[in-house]
């Protein structure tokens, strides 16, 4: 495995670790603050659509989001035509939630870019830039490895206030 690559899995690993046990304090897995990050970002979306967004089996979605719903952080619904097609949406709680977690991110990711800033006025620019690249070339293997997630829309889920 090349050092990037090895440098790349255990700094995912590591925010894993982190990421679970900030969630488990609010009741959060995961796969659950996956859920809400994506239908938050679409502001309510088809069940089938959120399915192909994490790459999970049709019963794996039903379960998750039917946990979700007992909990009162999902709402799910169907439209007059195609009662069959469930649409999803966040609560009021959720999207609290939502919010609540995100101030929590805040310091966390100030810090791991902080130094960019200190190094050179134009630095942000490059960094940018440069995390636009990486992820256009990561979309790309994912693709070529066939990733059975569907990708987000280019920088469609990017949005710094949330």
């Amino acid at each position: 495995m090349h050092n990037v690559l090895f440098n790349l899995k255990r700094l995912h690993l590591t925010a894993q670790r982190y990421a679970s046990e900030a969630l488990r304090a609010h009741g959060l897995t995961p796969a659950r603050f996956d859920v809400l990050h994506i239908v938050g970002g679409y502001g309510g979306l088809s069940q089938a659509h959120l399915r192909r967004k994490l790459g999970v089996a049709r019963s794996t979605i039903s379960r998750m989001l039917s946990s979700m719903e007992r909990r009162g952080l999902i709402s799910r619904f169907s439209l007059a035509p195609q009662r069959a097609e469930k649409w999803v949406r966040l609560t009021d709680l959720a999207r609290a939630l939502f919010v609540q977690l995100s101030l929590l991110a805040r310091p966390a990711v100030a810090a791991a870019v902080g130094f960019i800033f200190e190094i050179r006025p134009n630095a942000f620019m490059q960094y940018v830039a440069a995390m636009f690249m990486i992820d256009s070339h990561m979309q790309y293997l994912r693709a070529r490895a066939r990733d059975r997630a569907s990708m987000f829309d280019p920088y469609g889920d990017f949005n710094p206030d949330r």
